[in-house]
């Protein structure tokens, strides 16, 4: 059940931040850079000043490279960059999925000839509504967790310059929060509540009065639902995550494989038909853009 709600038309209705369309509106676009900054410093624990916001639709050079698409990808500087994504969806082997990313991103800021010095240190922030399936995600009771390559005997020698890894479990902060193990004077934890949709109201309320940055976060997803095209838009962005969700338990009732592209496509062509936009359309079905441009 969603519990923060923003008063549209007179009615007060339910919204989440991890919306796709919403998301990307409140973090990631010019005019979000204080925002964005925020959160990456928050889970990262620096304190970058600055950042340019990246196309997050990222091809190879050939038909048969994988498509790396995000919600949010951003370079700080010549030697840094960022990837920030929301995944609501449960999927397998999702930390290999975010590696993959890590790797390409940094493959495609390297071009031929360059020298291997100036491959820049990526820092990859994953923040999934699902137990990530790995033992040692079992292990680790945080619902904040990072990575970085390390000597595999002593373990406290790292490759640091390289990459870091965050992976961020809704499922596990719900824990914590159900048992009272959250800080309010705690700026991450305050940040959690705004980000995961099953937050209680008062608590929000509480976040949003004391916190500048939540109030703020609060107000601009306020403007955006606000206005009517905005509102609609989120709602396709709904509807493409509940179509994909549907298509997904319909497969698993089957015996169908949902990874098949042609399901994807046949997907893709009712959510395209629906005016729903391929940015979102390809976050669903995981085709690339130009693909869906084809249909």
């Amino acid at each position: 059940m969603r519990t923060i709600k923003i008063k549209i038309n007179g009615e007060y209705k339910s919204f989440d931040i991890l919306n796709d369309f919403l998301f990307h509106k409140v973090f990631g676009e010019n005019g979000c850079q204080k925002e964005l900054l925020y959160v990456i410093n928050i889970f990262t624990e620096k304190n970058f000043k600055t950042l340019t916001y990246l196309p997050t639709d990222k091809k190879g050079e050939h038909d048969k490279h994988k498509a790396s698409s995000s919600d949010v990808c951003v370079q700080i500087s010549d030697e840094i960059i960022v990837n920030i994504e929301s995944q609501k969806q449960i999927q397998e082997g999702f930390h290999k999925r975010s590696q993959f990313y890590s790797d390409r991103i940094q493959s495609l800021f390297l071009t031929m000839g360059d020298n291997h010095e100036k491959l820049p240190f990526t820092i990859m922030i994953n923040i999934v509504n699902f137990n990530i399936k790995h033992p040692t995600f079992k292990k680790l009771k945080k619902y904040h967790n990072a990575f970085i390559p390390c000597e595999k005997e002593q373990r406290q020698y790292s490759l640091d310059d390289i990459s870091e890894t965050h992976f961020i479990e809704l499922t596990k902060f719900r824990k914590d929060l159900k048992k009272g193990n959250i800080d309010l004077n705690n700026p991450k934890d305050r940040l959690m509540i705004l980000l995961n949709e099953k937050s209680p109201e008062h608590l929000i309320k509480k976040v949003i009065k004391m916190d500048k940055f939540a109030y703020d976060v609060y107000k601009k997803a306020e403007r955006v639902l606000q206005d009517r095209d905005g509102y609609l838009a989120y709602i396709k962005a709904d509807m493409a995550e509940r179509d994909k969700n549907a298509q997904i338990r319909y497969g698993k009732k089957e015996g169908i494989e949902i990874g098949k592209e042609e399901n994807n496509l046949e997907v893709a062509k009712k959510l395209k038909n629906e005016g729903v936009s391929i940015e979102i359309i390809a976050k669903a079905t995981g085709l690339s853009v130009s693909k869906i441009k084809e249909l």
